[in-house]
């Protein structure tokens, strides 16, 4: 994944000093890293929602092995401990938390086994052998679903990431879907009020 003047540009901005993953400088390197993951599988490495026609700042590098924890900053640029991920696996569910590995001791002993991970590791296992995500839409029915195959990994990963919350089964529901026009739940009054406000 990096070439040697990837590496003379992170070995530039470590002896710089300060929060390397925070430098301006590393932009490049990041890019190359988020392009990377894309083009392997253009998804969340957790939740596996589609990232296709997002904007790139919308998805985050995900560090599997927290980079803010001092005992893995050093894997703060190792492929293995790289994925891409949207804002709530990684920001609101996951963060710098690590109780999903099974100790800080096996870890540190080999970071990249995949029977030291709780969950599905985005580069170590594969998704589809612990859950097979369901995705099916035609106009206004829905059906999005997580079929948990395994009761290790596969559950701890639908359970730690709260998949359930992303389910929508709407086929049940399709006989009785009705149409409804957005004129009806806004009053004349109410938009001229705001045409008033805006025009101030």
């Amino acid at each position: 994944m990096f070439t040697q003047e990837d590496i003379d540009l992170i070995r530039v901005v470590k002896d710089e000093g300060g929060k390397i993953w925070e430098n301006e400088k590393i932009k490049p390197v990041k890019d190359k890293i988020k392009r990377y993951f894309r083009n392997r599988r253009n998804q969340c490495c957790y939740c596996r929602r589609e990232f296709v026609g997002e904007f790139s700042m919308v998805i985050d590098i995900e560090h599997i092995l927290p980079k803010s924890d001092i005992d893995f900053r050093k894997y703060m640029f190792h492929p293995y401990n790289l994925n891409i991920s949207c804002k709530r696996c990684n920001m609101e569910i996951k963060g710098a938390n690590i109780s999903f590995i099974t100790s800080r001791e096996d870890i540190l002993s080999n970071p990249f086994e995949s029977k030291k991970y709780k969950f599905i590791h985005p580069n170590l296992d594969d998704y589809k052998t612990h859950i097979n995500l369901i995705v099916q839409i035609n106009d206004d029915i829905k059906l999005i679903k997580y079929n948990v195959l395994t009761n290790g990994k596969g559950q701890y990963t639908y359970d730690y990431f709260e998949l359930k919350n992303l389910e929508i089964d709407q086929v049940n529901e399709a006989q009785g879907i009705l149409e409804t026009k957005i004129s009806n739940d806004f009053s004349d009054e109410v938009q001229k009020e705001i045409s008033k406000i805006i025009k101030l």
